[in-house]
């Protein structure tokens, strides 16, 4: 009993350290649960967005394709209306040509019975009364081929009066022809703009689909690498918990900033104008004069200097507690990793913007409610 009593006075202060490490490896991974759960929320909005972008894309591919068969539509249409111009034209053509033709007839046989009938009135008025009867007989003869030419005078003249009507409908027919070939060519016109237009934003939102299936590749790659980001500062701070780096024991809004600049970018979720989709900021992008100073914002030590995926080159440092600070974006770098570094030293150069995260531990920090008020 004794010995059972001595072994487990050995084991209580390692049961002890364990159980009180438990609820802060808990809440460390609770925390990092709760970011990738972010991430992952916008991943899936980002899809919904994908989705949405390809229906359109669908809906203006049929819209380009009835486009394209009103436009052969109307192509027909035109061509139709032309080929019955043109027969217009030739009925038109032939009319006019018997109309000219029966005015030289109608002028020949006009003037043959004026002068006829002149000829008979003359001989009519030079007659005796006595006379035999062949001279009546050749008086009726005369007078009959008179009326059959008057009469005959006539059907031209009728078949003129025709041939001037048809010829007239024919123009107003080829003027209606006209005017259907132009509101033709006028609404074909409109279709093809409307089809370019289609055209062009059907295009684009291919582009904007591209362009939202990039973003949302990115977003999975940079999900995965922060997973890693987490585990390497996580690992980092355990490394560096034994040393003498001070904690980020500092009220809120007491920070210096690391560059002199305007907040670009804020902190939190963003939405893109063009493709309506979210992305998430878990730091905050500052304009720096090129060249200028990038200060750290409280004393630590660096932990990492390099470059890192689209940040360009980094620089992270840890102040101890938990707390780390991440600088992006940065020109030449003056600290090496391992250096201390003061609040207000020279951690890098600038390249005309500094990206700043502040984390305690896995959990990334609204840098603005940290640094000092402007």
């Amino acid at each position: 009993m004794a010995r059972g009593g001595l072994i487990l006075a050995t084991l209580a202060p390692v049961l002890l350290a364990a159980l009180a490490a438990a609820p802060a490896a808990a809440s460390k991974v609770s925390r990092k649960k709760k970011e990738l759960a972010l991430i992952q929320s916008e991943l899936r909005k980002t899809r919904d967005e994908l989705d949405r972008l390809r229906a359109s894309e669908d809906s203006l591919g049929k819209d380009v394709d009835r486009l394209q068969t009103l436009d052969a539509t109307s192509r027909r249409r035109v061509e139709r209306l032309q080929s019955s111009i043109r027969d217009a034209e030739n009925r038109r053509a032939e009319l006019t040509s018997r109309l000219d033709s029966a005015s030289r007839v109608d002028e020949f046989w006009s003037a043959a019975l004026a002068s006829e009938t002149e000829r008979e009135s003359a001989a009519l008025a030079g007659r005796s009364d006595f006379y035999g009867t062949e001279g009546l007989w050749a008086d009726e003869f005369r007078r009959a081929a008179i009326l059959e030419k008057a009469q005959h005078l006539r059907g031209l003249k009728g078949f003129r009066h025709k041939t001037e009507r048809a010829a007239a409908d024919a123009r107003r027919r080829a003027r209606e022809l006209a005017a259907s070939r132009r509101l033709a060519q006028s609404q074909r016109a409109d279709r093809q703009k409307e089809y370019e237009a289609k055209k062009a934003q059907l295009a684009q939102t291919q582009v904007q689909v591209a362009a939202a299936a990039r973003h949302a590749q990115e977003l999975e790659e940079n999900a995965k690498a922060l997973t890693a980001l987490i585990d390497t500062l996580g690992r980092a701070g355990r490394w560096r918990r034994g040393g003498p780096t001070p904690a980020l024991d500092r009220p809120r809004h007491s920070l210096p900033w690391p560059a002199a600049g305007k907040v670009l970018t804020a902190f939190g979720r963003e939405k893109d104008p063009d493709l309506g989709t979210w992305t998430v900021h878990q730091g905050v992008t500052i304009a720096a004069p090129s060249g200028g100073e990038v200060d750290a914002i409280a004393p630590g030590r660096v932990i990492f200097a390099g470059p890192f995926r689209s940040y360009g080159a980094v620089e992270i440092v840890d102040h101890g507690g938990g707390f780390f600070s991440v600088y992006g974006h940065l020109g030449a770098l003056v600290k090496e990793k391992g250096d201390s570094v003061r609040a207000g030293e020279a951690l890098a150069r600038s390249a005309g913007r500094v990206y700043l995260e502040i984390r305690r531990g896995t959990q990334a920090l609204d840098p603005m409610q940290w640094l000092r008020k402007r």
